[in-house]
């Protein structure tokens, strides 16, 4: 929906994400930006998105419920982390350890990617 304002942007070498308030997440081909190449919508609104270090890149998604691991690539669920609600992501260097902080996270939420 054009009138959705996009909350999150990011770049990988060859697509563009984009994430909105009505919980749509989309990864765009740079070469063909008409449409998006993946497009997944989440029930409840996106509030942070985050591409992942490069051990293995993933898109880790925070949304008013849950967080949420999926691949850089066709965008696919890996993981889901239910009943918490972080309004910051940070992964390390090599993205094995993600980082969050929020309203229902006592000090810091860690996350182990190492088995995605």
């Amino acid at each position: 929906n054009p009138s959705t304002p996009i909350s999150v942007l990011f770049g990988t070498s060859d697509h563009i994400v984009t994430a909105s308030i009505d919980g749509k997440l989309c990864q765009w081909d740079i070469k063909r930006m008409k449409k998006p190449v993946v497009e997944k919508v989440f029930p409840d609104p996106i509030i942070k998105a985050v591409l992942t270090g490069s051990m293995r890149p993933c898109v880790a998604v925070a949304t008013l419920r849950c967080i949420t691991l999926l691949t850089i690539n066709g965008l696919i669920v890996e993981d889901v982390h239910p009943n918490v609600c972080a309004s910051e992501l940070r992964s390390n260097h090599n993205g094995s350890v993600l980082f969050g902080c929020g309203a229902h996270i006592d000090m810091y939420l860690t996350l182990s990617l190492i088995h995605i």
